[in-house]
């Protein structure tokens, strides 16, 4: 009996779904599918998202498997929808728009225990979108473009504080040195 449930164990479907990320490890990292900036975002906020996207299926007495039905999940916390796996998600024709940024957020083997289809195959991604142009993938959220825009700048100034000269410092200096030997 033993050696039938250790053989059901091994013999499990491995997740032949889309990868975005390629080989799944146990990192939780987020990506565009669209191409756009994106990043880890606060681990407190993707917790609490993750917490909140998985009591449904994992927090009653009896768990729920992911079908097509009851894969996408609406937050209102986070005023967004949420597909479990990447199976579904592109043909839910009602919330899902091809004009937003599509965001995957890879979770963890922690995040992820007991999240899987019907057929038993493993779940490793989250899909949402944000507004294409206004903001970016931001862990389990949306992070606004004018924010990054601002911290960005910010960096661009403190470089040209703490780092090189600027090519007007350099030029004045040289101007001036050049000065003093006409007439000094």
């Amino acid at each position: 009996m033993r050696l039938v449930a250790a053989l059901l164990v091994l013999c499990r479907p491995v997740d032949s779904q889309y990868s975005p990320f390629g080989n799944v490890d146990n990192e939780a990292k987020t990506k565009s599918l669209s191409g756009g900036f994106a990043s880890d975002g606060d681990p407190k906020i993707n917790a609490a998202a993750i917490e909140l996207l998985t009591v449904g299926l994992l927090g009653g007495y009896a768990e729920r498997k992911v079908k097509q039905f009851n894969d996408r999940i609406y937050l209102n916390k986070l005023l967004r929808s949420y597909w479990l796996g990447t199976r579904y998600y592109s043909l839910d024709n009602h919330y899902y728009l091809e004009s937003r940024d599509t965001c995957a957020y890879r979770m963890n083997a922690t995040e992820r225990v007991g999240l899987e289809y019907e057929d038993g195959t493993l779940i490793y991604h989250i899909i949402y979108q944000c507004q294409r142009y206004a903001e970016y993938c931001c862990g389990l959220t949306c992070c606004k473009n004018s924010d990054r825009r601002a911290a960005l700048a910010a960096e661009e100034i403190k470089e040209r504080v703490n780092g090189s000269p600027s090519l007007s410092t350099v030029s004045i200096v040289l101007s001036f040195a050049s000065l003093l030997r006409l007439f000094g």
